[in-house]
């Protein structure tokens, strides 16, 4: 569970106000895509797929009205994954029988562990879109050579020695540059769980 990227309690608090717009459209941001690509991977088609996420988003806002902010209550990302793993049941189990998606039950606690397959799954996932939201902040604060240094050879795998040359930087300046990135993700990652 230490895996998954935090809920911040400050944006629980802001997403209880269903007119806050912003709160919910960063809610969106930090999970609606792995919902999506978890339910893609268990078989759902792409409409099911995202009826099941805006199923489960309505299910959480549903909950926001009575969602008590107390951390011993126990973890809302709990709560959410949960709805979400039962939500792709159901949708799974509907679809076989030729039924549409009906709604998630909006009451359905964590009373029973996710397999941890399942819940491995879903972290994966969530670390991803957390992953490609720290990279859509920070992108523009690096030049494109240092950039594509780290991208070629930490996200695509290239080798260091040929994307040091096909940049024309030595081995040493592209270490450099991978680390700078690298710490900065770091950061930007911390910085998101810290604000739990």
């Amino acid at each position: 569970m230490s895996d998954l990227p935090t809920t911040r309690w400050s944006l629980l608090q802001r997403v209880q106000n269903a007119d806050d717009n912003d709160a919910w459209r960063e809610f969106l941001e930090i999970y609606q895509s792995a919902i999506y690509r978890y339910a893609r991977r268990k078989g759902l088609q792409a409409a099911d797929a995202e009826d099941l996420v805006q199923r489960v988003f309505a299910s959480a806002a549903e909950k926001m009205k009575t969602w008590r902010l107390d951390r011993k209550s126990g973890s809302f990302r709990a709560w959410l994954l949960v709805v979400t793993r039962n939500a792709v049941v159901n949708a799974a189990t509907r679809s076989r029988r030729h039924h549409s998606l009906t709604s998630v039950d909006v009451h359905a606690v964590p009373d029973g562990e996710i397999p941890s397959e399942e819940e491995a799954e879903i972290q994966l996932e969530l670390r991803r879109a957390t992953f490609r939201k720290v990279v859509e902040k920070i992108r523009d604060e690096f030049s494109d050579s240092t950039w594509m240094a780290f991208w070629r050879t930490a996200v695509d795998g290239h080798s260091k020695t040929d994307v040091a040359k096909e940049l024309n930087i030595s081995i040493g300046s592209l270490y450099a540059a991978r680390s700078r990135v690298m710490k900065r993700l770091r950061e930007g990652v911390l910085a998101m769980e810290d604000e739990t």
